[in-house]
């Protein structure tokens, strides 16, 4: 990895998902792979020690639900979230940096 490309990490709990995603990432040599996390304890241990500057996340982890930003991931990375899938539209409450 050369010091000038972005550090991403992607959370899905699909590994076809995750491996799709690594191949496309990793074809942009602007870009590396740093993590890859299936559940939320993966991804907050996973971001704590990788630092990426971006993470891609899949806002629906299964059993462990994809609400990592406020589970702590986000002070764990460098950077930014990129939200790689949305539950259903709920009732309209919205915050910033959610799906809704």
């Amino acid at each position: 990895m050369k010091a000038s490309q972005i550090r991403v990490m992607i959370v899905d709990d699909h590994a076809v998902i995750r491996a799709g995603l690594r191949m496309l990432i990793e074809h942009d040599q602007t870009m590396s792979v740093v993590a890859m996390a299936g559940t939320r304890s993966e991804a907050l241990s996973l971001a704590a020690s990788s630092r990426p500057d971006i993470i891609i996340l899949d806002l629906i982890l299964g059993e462990d639900d994809g609400h990592l930003k406020s589970g702590g991931v986000d002070r764990r990375a460098k950077s930014r979230f990129a939200p790689a899938g949305c539950p259903p539209r709920r009732n309209g409450n919205c915050s910033e940096g959610a799906c809704c």
